[in-house]
C-alpha cells in the first residue's frame, strides 16, 4: 500500500476514534451536569458544609427568684425568695438535688436572674451577706444564684433594675461580681468576706426588663418614656463599664412583635451606640383575637405551627431597623419567649403541646448564624405560672421539658447547612401574624395617603382638657390638672379600598407645661370598632418630654375584620397629673397593603456534628396538624454506620397534660451508608443520632 495512503487511513481511524470518545464524554458530561430535580420531600446534609458553631447560650432559661410585691401579687412570697421558687435547698444551702437531676439533661447554657418584671424593684444588696442578716428572708440571693449557675454549668445573665437603685448601685454590682478582692474594690472585698474569693467574671447584663410598661403597681409608680430609658441606659452603661470594660450590656426594646414601635426607634437612636446587644421578647400568638374577643382554638393551634416562619421574618425586620437607626447591626437577645395564651375556657394553653412544639421549633431557628442571636432564654424553667418543671405539690413535667431535653441530648457543636424539601401550609393571618401564601415575600405598598384635618369642636371635659382646632396651624390641647386617661377621637378613616390594609400614622408634637408622676402624651390608632370589641390599638407617645417639635410614627396591623381606624389623642395621666399645652401638627395617615409571607414550611430540620466529628445529630419537626410525613434523609457522602432515633408526640395538639416519648432509642435502617427514611407523626419532634465511619 502506498505509504501516503496508509498514513491518511491511519489518521482517519484515529480521528473517528477521538470523535467517538469525545461524543461519549460529552454525553456523559451532559448527563452528570444536568441539575438534579429536587425531591418533593426530604432532607439533604453535606458534612463538608459547616455554617457555624452552635452557641450554647441559646440553650437558655429563666427562673423567678425575687420579690413580686406590687408586680404579680399583693404580698411577699417568702417561698420564692427563700428557694428561688424551688431551685434551692434552703435546709442544705445548696442547689436542690431533685431539680438538678431534672435539669442536667437539658444542657442549659445560660440562666437569667432575677426573673423578668421582678427586677423592677430588685435591690441586689439586700440579697448578699450572712443569711441571718438579710432582710425579708432572702435565703436565695445573688451568691446562691451564681452557685446554682456553677452547679448547672450555665452562664449567668443578670438583669439590672430599671425602677430602683442608682447607676452607682449598678457599678457596685459589677465590682462585686468581677473585680479582685483588693482594698481599692470594697464591694469585691465584701464578696470575699461572703465566701467567694475569686471574681465570678459575669459578662452578660440586661439594663432593665420590658421597661416601657412601667413598674406595675409598685409604689410610687414609675414609667419611662423612650427618652427617659435612653438616658438611664447611657448613665448606667457608663458607670458599669468604668468598673469593667469587658461587660456586655443589653438595650431593652419593646416586647412583642411590633418591630417598628416608637419606643424601639427612639431608644436605638438615642442609646443604641452604647449597646452591645438589643433585647426583645416574643409572646405570640395570642388567645385574644377579634371580632368580639371570641376564641378559636383551631386557629390558635395553626398559628403555633407557623409561628417559626413568622418569627423568622420578624427577626430580619429587627435587624433591618437596627441598621437603619445605627448604621450598623447589633446582636439580638431573645431573653423571654413563649406563647401568649394563658388560661382560656378552662385550658392552660401555656402548657399545651402545640405551644411546646412551637417553642422547641423556634430553638432551631435561633441557631442560624445569619439571625445573629446571642442569647435566648425560654420562659420559664421551674414552678411559677409557666414552669416546664413543676415540683409542687407533686412533680410534673410538661411537654416543653421533653422537647428541650431532646435538644440538650442531641445537639453537637458544629452547625451544618441543610436542604429541606417538603410541603407548605397557607395561613390567613391571626392577631399580628401576617398572611402566608404562595412562594414569595410580598412587601407592603402604599395605596392611599390622607392629610388629617381634626374633626373636633372646642371642647372641655371636667375642666381637665380643652381642644382648640385651627384651620391652618397646629392642633392645641390645653390640659388643666389632668389626672385620668382620656382618648378623644379626632378623626375616623375608612378603608380606602375593599382589601385588607395596614395603617401608618405620622405626626409632630411638643409640650409646654408641668407634670408629676407618670404621664404620657401623644397620639395613636385604634380599630374603628372600638377597643372593647377589637382590643386593637397602637400608640406613639413621649411628647410630654419635649418642648420642641419631635416626629412620631406608629403602625396598626389590622385584623381581617378591620374596616377602618380611629385617630385618637392619648392623654394618659391616671398615675400622675399634668398641666400645660400639647401641640400637634402634620398629621397624616397612610394606608398600605399588608405584607404577605410565603406559605409556611411543614418540615424543619437542624443538623449538627459532635466535637469529635463521629456523631451527626439531626432534629426534625413535622408541623402539620393532620399529615404524617415519611421523610428521606440523605447525606452527600456514604458515611453512615448506624442510626437511632427518639420521638415526642402528644395525645392531641391541644393537650395540656404530660407529653410522652413515643419512640425512645430505636434503630433506623440505613441504605447504602448514606440514606435513611423516618416516619414523622402529626405535630411531632424527632431526634436522630447517626454514628459515622471514621
Amino acid at each position: 500500500m502506498d505509504i501516503q495512503l496508509k498514513n491518511k487511513l491511519t489518521l482517519l481511524v484515529i480521528t473517528l476514534f477521538v470523535c467517538t470518545l469525545s461524543a461519549g464524554c460529552c454525553k456523559q458530561s451532559a448527563q452528570t451536569s444536568r441539575p438534579q430535580t429536587p425531591p418533593s420531600l426530604g432532607v439533604r446534609i453535606d458534612l463538608k458544609q459547616a455554617s457555624g458553631n452552635i452557641n450554647p447560650l441559646l440553650f437558655g432559661h429563666n427562673i423567678a427568684a425575687a420579690d413580686g410585691t406590687g408586680i404579680f401579687n399583693s404580698g411577699l412570697q417568702r417561698t420564692v425568695i427563700a428557694t428561688g421558687d424551688g431551685v434551692w435547698d434552703q435546709q442544705r444551702n445548696k442547689p436542690d438535688a431533685q431539680v438538678l437531676k431534672l435539669v442536667e439533661p437539658l444542657n442549659i447554657g445560660s440562666l437569667r436572674y432575677p426573673g423578668g418584671c421582678l427586677v423592677h424593684h430588685f435591690d441586689w444588696k439586700q440579697t448578699i451577706g450572712p443569711l441571718d442578716e438579710r432582710p425579708a428572708d432572702w435565703r436565695f440571693g445573688l451568691d446562691e444564684f451564681l452557685a446554682l449557675c456553677q452547679a448547672w454549668n450555665a452562664q449567668p445573665v443578670i438583669t439590672v433594675s430599671d425602677y430602683a437603685g442608682t447607676a452607682q448601685d449598678a457599678a457596685d454590682l459589677v465590682e462585686y461580681l468581677n473585680m479582685p478582692a483588693l482594698p481599692r474594690y470594697p464591694w469585691a472585698m465584701r464578696r470575699a468576706a461572703n465566701g467567694q474569693a475569686q471574681p465570678y467574671a459575669v459578662r452578660w447584663f440586661e439594663l432593665g426588663n420590658e421597661s416601657e410598661h412601667g413598674n406595675h403597681q409598685v409604689k410610687p409608680f414609675k414609667q419611662f418614656t423612650a427618652q427617659d430609658y435612653a438616658a438611664y441606659f447611657r448613665a448606667y452603661a457608663s458607670a458599669m463599664r468604668a468598673v469593667d470594660s469587658s461587660v456586655q450590656l443589653g438595650l431593652v426594646l419593646s416586647p412583642g412583635i411590633d418591630v417598628h414601635a416608637h419606643w424601639n426607634r427612639q431608644v436605638l437612636k438615642l442609646a443604641g451606640d452604647q449597646a452591645d446587644f438589643a433585647i426583645t421578647h416574643f409572646y405570640a400568638p395570642s388567645e385574644k383575637p377579634a371580632p368580639g374577643n371570641t376564641f378559636d382554638p383551631q386557629m390558635l393551634m395553626r398559628s403555633c405551627m407557623v409561628a417559626g416562619h413568622a418569627y423568622n421574618r420578624l427577626i430580619d425586620e429587627y435587624h433591618q431597623l437596627i441598621r437603619e437607626q445605627l448604621g450598623r447591626d447589633l446582636p439580638l437577645a431573645m431573653t423571654e419567649y413563649n406563647i401568649s395564651a394563658h388560661q382560656v375556657q378552662g385550658k392552660a394553653w401555656r402548657y399545651s403541646y402545640v405551644a411546646a412544639l412551637m417553642n422547641a421549633d423556634f430553638q432551631g431557628l435561633m441557631f442560624q448564624p445569619e439571625k445573629n442571636i446571642v442569647l435566648a432564654n425560654y420562659w420559664q424553667l421551674v414552678n411559677g405560672y409557666w414552669g416546664m418543671i413543676q415540683t409542687r405539690p407533686d412533680q410534673q413535667l410538661h411537654a416543653a421539658y421533653l422537647m428541650y431535653k431532646l435538644w440538650g441530648q442531641h445537639t453537637g457543636s458544629t452547625l451544618l447547612t441543610t436542604q429541606v424539601f417538603g410541603p407548605t401550609q397557607p395561613y390567613e393571618g391571626y392577631y399580628g401574624f401576617r398572611p402566608m401564601r404562595g412562594h414569595q415575600l410580598v412587601e407592603p405598598r402604599s395605596v392611599h395617603l390622607t392629610q388629617i384635618t381634626p374633626m373636633v369642636q372646642p371642647k372641655a371635659v371636667a375642666n381637665a382638657y380643652r381642644i382648640t382646632p385651627t384651620s391652618d396651624g397646629p392642633l392645641e390641647i390645653q390640659l388643666q390638672d389632668l389626672k385620668q386617661n382620656l382618648y378623644p377621637i379626632i378623626a375616623q378613616v375608612s378603608m380606602h379600598d375593599d382589601y385588607p390594609v395596614d395603617y401608618k400614622l405620622s405626626f409632630e408634637a411638643c409640650f409646654e407645661g408641668q407634670q408629676t408622676g407618670a404621664v404620657k402624651l401623644g397620639m395613636g390608632l385604634a380599630d374603628d370598632r372600638g377597643w372593647q370589641r377589637s382590643k386593637l390599638a397602637v400608640e406613639a407617645n413621649g411628647a410630654q418630654s419635649h418642648q420642641d417639635w419631635q416626629p412620631y410614627t406608629c403602625m396598626l396591623k389590622s385584623l381581617p375584620q378591620t374596616r377602618g381606624v380611629q385617630v385618637v389623642l392619648r392623654l394618659e395621666a391616671a398615675k400622675g397629673s399634668v398641666t400645660g399645652k400639647l401641640r400637634v401638627r402634620k398629621i397624616q395617615l397612610e394606608q398600605l397593603t399588608q405584607q404577605t409571607l410565603p406559605a409556611a414550611p411543614v418540615l424543619t430540620a437542624t443538623a449538627s456534628l459532635s466535637a469529635d466529628r463521629r456523631m451527626l445529630h439531626v432534629i426534625l419537626f413535622n408541623k402539620s396538624l393532620d399529615q404524617t410525613l415519611s421523610v428521606p434523609l440523605d447525606l452527600a457522602q456514604p458515611v453512615m454506620q448506624s442510626a437511632r432515633y427518639w420521638q415526642v408526640t402528644g395525645k392531641a395538639p391541644d393537650d395540656t397534660g404530660p407529653a410522652r416519648l413515643s419512640v425512645q432509642d430505636q434503630p433506623l435502617a440505613i441504605e447504602h451508608s448514606r440514606r435513611l427514611t423516618v416516619e414523622l407523626p402529626v405535630a411531632s419532634m424527632t431526634a436522630i443520632d447517626l454514628v459515622l465511619h471514621r
